[in-house]
């Protein structure tokens, strides 16, 4: 059955049928068109589409993020730290924790990021150095502090990790208290000063590079 609209200006097209003019009518068929119509509606839909407008690509993208996400193997507490310091080269003064702190193992880097706090020399230590190798150069490093105070914190620092460890070493030069037993050498890296007097005695330590 058809239904017939007078409809002289032949304008007013259903959306939800065919069409037929035929002397001025518009007649609607009670079948919906067999083919989509090239214009779009100008009613949205009541529901989403069940297909995406845009296909995902399948391609990675050839740029890398621009912030590297390294995460650390193991929770930093449970990194052994050893102190392997030659009986001869310890210092006069000791110390009663450990004072090198492990901030992270960083398994892609293959590094051990550290702090060191200074707690050998109340109220102060005449000069401190930190030798270990660098991660960023893969060469021997030397951080030095002049006058590092009771409990002053020097890091964090990444050390890089060689056959599963990461060495530490810690020089003291002191000319007050020190005694003359404390005769270790300071690496020339460090760039002691030549002319300065006192004792030099020096700790190491080894972390590794995994978890207890």
């Amino acid at each position: 059955r058809q239904l017939i609209f007078d409809n002289p200006s032949g304008f007013i097209v259903p959306v939800d049928g065919t069409v037929s003019d035929v002397d001025g009518y518009v007649r609607l068929s009670s079948s919906p068109s067999v083919l989509p119509s090239f214009r779009p509606s100008s009613v949205p839909s009541n529901a989403p589409s069940n297909i995406p407008s845009t296909p995902p690509s399948f391609r990675p993208s050839s740029v890398p993020s621009a912030v590297p996400t390294p995460c650390p193997a193991c929770p930093a507490q449970t990194i052994n730290v050893t102190d392997i310091t030659l009986p001869d080269d310890k210092c006069s003064v000791d110390y009663d924790d450990i004072p090198l702190t492990v901030v992270a193992h960083y398994k892609e880097l293959d590094c051990m990021k550290f702090e060191i706090d200074q707690v050998w020399v109340e109220p102060m230590s005449e000069r401190m150095f930190i030798h270990f190798d660098d991660i960023d150069t893969g060469l021997d490093r030397c951080e030095k502090r002049e006058y590092a105070a009771f409990y002053d914190t020097v890091g964090p620092l990444c050390a890089r990790c060689v056959n599963g460890y990461a060495t530490v070493e810690i020089f003291l030069l002191d000319s007050i208290f020190l005694s003359p037993t404390d005769t270790a050498t300071i690496p020339p890296l460090c760039n002691p000063p030549g002319d300065a007097d006192g004792y030099t005695c020096v700790t190491t330590f080894q972390m590794e590079c995994g978890c207890r």
